[in-house]
């Protein structure tokens, strides 16, 4: 099937690629390297008429698809015609032509954000070479066991194990059985469910805080990267997403798991009305249709944005009781309804020119913040920051933790300059 299947990819760049069409194709391999053979081709980048191709995984043997993406309104004769031609081959390899359309102009980048995609899907479900060596079984499941729990993997083919890495690919279900008890692991994210079988052989239980956090693990991964497509959240997504794998990782070993135990029992809680409320304001400025996907994808960004803000609510106490030369209680009120993203403004925030300094990027921020938040406190500790000749990186945090609030208001698209402060407060933690 996979040799049909790289013809197929050949017979649809004969296609694609006649000199009557004119197209410029640029073609990625399955790791998303360039390549020039159409035979090792995965996905196909055509200009001018910005299309985009995707053949089916030689991997994947169930239900093969080709996708072609065009721009929504970009259908004329030309263009059926070449449809045409295209679903007349893939049925002929016994492979169906899904046609989906772009909202908006499909660049290279927001390509490469798929070919991205591609490869972080195809490592959760691969694992890592840790996880293939610890697991054996038949040719059709695959077992990880440890003293007091074990996994169960079933695969939707069969495993040739003179293949590297066979235990860990084309997973169809995963269980975590102890005790007489089995339960269905929810994604086939490896990781995740190595860090569930040692969270219930360590003495944890399914439906516990640990084990909802770990089950959720492969799907926040999933929502975070689409909704981080569709609004380009940058660094604050991808980091997300990079502490998730890093976290279930290292829970599958017994230090790990103490480490990451530990660390879950100090997560603050957060209150659902609040993250409600959070993941309302961040779907209300994205400016995207609504659906459960993304209903969910916002409160998972909302919940983390949340808990971040509430680990640094003790450094916003500290500032604004140092800045606005206020008793401790009062400093901390506001503190908390800064992490809740409970605070007004008077005026919404306007774009700024920032000069390439950052400390002074910063002194400007506060500055025409402290003119536009309803809340005397706040508006007081701003001022003093702008009027400083050297804000820390504590400032810094305080300054960037209001103007997100503030941002609450705009659509949530990371620009190059609040990038660029993120990253110098990072230098510090």
């Amino acid at each position: 099937m996979a040799i049909e299947q790289d013809k197929l990819g050949l017979e649809v760049y004969k296609i694609i690629a006649a000199r009557e069409y004119g197209y410029n194709l640029t073609m990625y391999d399955t790791e998303g390297e360039a390549t020039t053979t159409p035979l090792k081709a995965k996905w196909i980048y055509i200009k001018p008429v910005n299309f985009m191709l995707q053949l089916p995984d030689p991997e994947k043997q169930e239900r093969p698809e080709v996708y072609f993406w065009k721009q929504k309104g970009e259908y004329d004769e030309v263009v059926e015609e070449l449809i045409n031609r295209i679903r007349t081959v893939t049925q002929s390899f016994g492979v169906g032509l899904t046609v989906n359309d772009f909202e908006r102009e499909n660049t290279p980048k927001s390509f490469a954000k798929l070919v991205q995609r591609h490869n972080e899907e195809k490592e959760l479900n691969e694992g890592v070479e840790m996880i293939n060596e610890s697991m054996s079984g038949s040719s059709t499941r695959s077992y990880y066991v440890l003293e007091n729990a074990r996994l169960v993997v079933m695969h939707g083919k069969r495993i040739n194990e003179e293949v590297h890495g066979a235990r860990s690919r084309n997973i169809k279900e995963i269980f975590v059985e102890s005790n007489g008890e089995r339960f269905r692991y929810p994604t086939t994210y490896l990781h995740g469910a190595q860090t569930m079988c040692r969270h219930i052989n360590e003495g944890g239980e399914w439906g516990d805080r640990m084990g909802v956090i770990i089950r959720e693990s492969g799907k926040e991964i999933r929502l975070l990267r689409s909704l981080n497509e569709s609004l380009s959240l940058g660094k604050k997504a991808t980091s997300y997403i990079s502490e998730i794998k890093t976290d279930m990782k290292k829970g599958r070993g017994p230090r790990g798991y103490k480490a990451l135990k530990e660390k879950y029992s100090t997560l603050p809680k957060i209150a659902l009305e609040t993250i409600e409320q959070r993941s309302s304001a961040l779907s209300g400025i994205s400016g995207l249709m609504e659906s459960p996907e993304l209903s969910e994808a916002y409160k998972v960004l909302a919940k983390r944005e949340l808990r971040e803000d509430k680990l640094n609510e003790k450094l916003f106490t500290d500032v604004i009781q140092q800045r606005a030369g206020v008793d401790p209680r009062s400093a901390r009120m506001v503190s908390r309804a800064l992490t809740k993203g409970n605070i007004g403004f008077r005026q919404p925030m306007q774009a700024m020119d920032c000069g390439p300094d950052i400390k002074q990027r910063v002194l400007l921020y506060a500055s025409k913040m402290a003119e536009a938040v309803n809340n005397d406190l706040l508006a007081i500790a701003l001022s003093e920051i702008a009027q400083c000749p050297d804000v820390s990186p504590q400032d810094a945090k305080f300054v960037m933790a209001i103007h997100k609030v503030a941002g609450l208001n705009r659509p949530q698209q990371v620009e190059p300059e609040i990038q660029q402060l993120m990253d110098w407060i990072e230098k510090f933690e």
